[in-house]
């Protein structure tokens, strides 16, 4: 509860701003994130969700940050938070504002930490 708590009082931050940005790790206490911006009432939840997963198609097993074919981590990093092993909690929170539709998404403990593996 209070993950996706957080999550929506960030999603209206994010409204505010007009776009997206992480968090600062401050901020964050502890939590890894996924963010995802798109036109009001344009996607559902779970399509916003599988757009996460589908970077599971650049993901491989290996010591993060080495976790993607293409070389680049972020390109499967919203898909290996998902997946980390350590996380235990996971709160999410759709806000509309502005014409937009803002999800955020809070994982406790973090993952995609330098020099693990995600599974």
């Amino acid at each position: 509860v209070a993950l996706a708590r957080d999550a929506a009082d960030y999603a209206r931050i994010l409204l505010v701003r007009g776009g997206l940005e992480h968090a600062s790790e401050r901020d964050r206490r502890g939590t890894g994130e996924n963010l995802w911006m798109g036109t009001a009432g344009a996607w559902k939840a779970d399509a916003m969700i599988s757009m996460f997963l589908e970077e599971r198609r650049y993901f491989r097993t290996a010591v993060f940050p080495d976790i993607s074919l293409t070389g680049n981590w972020k390109d499967a990093g919203h898909y290996s938070q998902i997946v980390w092993r350590e996380t235990r909690e996971v709160g999410c929170a759709i806000e509309t504002g502005n014409g937009m539709d803002v999800l955020v998404c809070r994982y406790f403990p973090a993952g995609n930490v330098i020099g693990q593996s995600p599974y």
